[in-house]
């Protein structure tokens, strides 16, 4: 019953307010679900509160920012390599670019905040996935407030953690 929380890009005003229209049965219940209605569960909007945990995760060695493009990541990713920003860059450093991104300093593509993981894994997807990535677009809850979002790998880590016992989720 969760509603992710959906990159800017994939929201449309009129299928953000149509969602919030149910349909309840004469007993004032949802059909199917034999519950009175309510809003249904969504995840943390950004907030700075939400943005402590990039930042803690920073500080604490286990995320850097990255300025590799899509086409590097792949490769990089493919022949299992470090990532240059990985090993060179200090928490502090990547702090600062990370705060500069949540600032609008850089273009779309130009940085990401990637958990530090093993570039070893034999799942490509654990090989050090994109943790927040620059968005110019508007959120449907908080409006042009952010620039940064946390990308569905990682936000999806952070709801679902208490449910699955994933590697993944082990690592945030």
């Amino acid at each position: 019953l969760r509603r992710p929380d959906l990159p800017p890009l994939r929201r449309h005003e009129p299928f953000r307010r149509a969602r919030g229209v149910r349909r309840l049965d004469q007993g004032g219940r949802s059909p199917g679900l034999g519950t009175p209605p309510s809003r249904p569960p969504t995840p943390p909007t950004i907030s700075s509160a939400s943005m402590s945990v990039p930042e803690d995760l920073t500080r604490r060695g286990l995320c850097y920012a990255d300025n590799q493009t899509a086409a590097e990541v792949s490769e990089y990713r493919e022949k299992m390599l470090n990532p240059p920003c990985r090993d060179t860059l200090t928490s502090e450093q990547s702090l600062a670019i990370l705060r500069k991104m949540r600032e609008g300093r850089y273009a779309e593509g130009e940085w990401t905040l990637r958990m530090k993981m093993d570039m070893q894994n034999a799942n490509p997807c654990l090989r050090d996935p994109i943790a927040y990535r620059i968005k110019y677009l508007p959120h449907g809850r908080t409006g042009d407030e952010w620039c940064i979002y946390p990308s569905y790998d990682f936000s999806h880590c952070l709801i679902n953690a208490p449910y699955q016992n994933l590697e993944l989720y082990s690592s945030v």
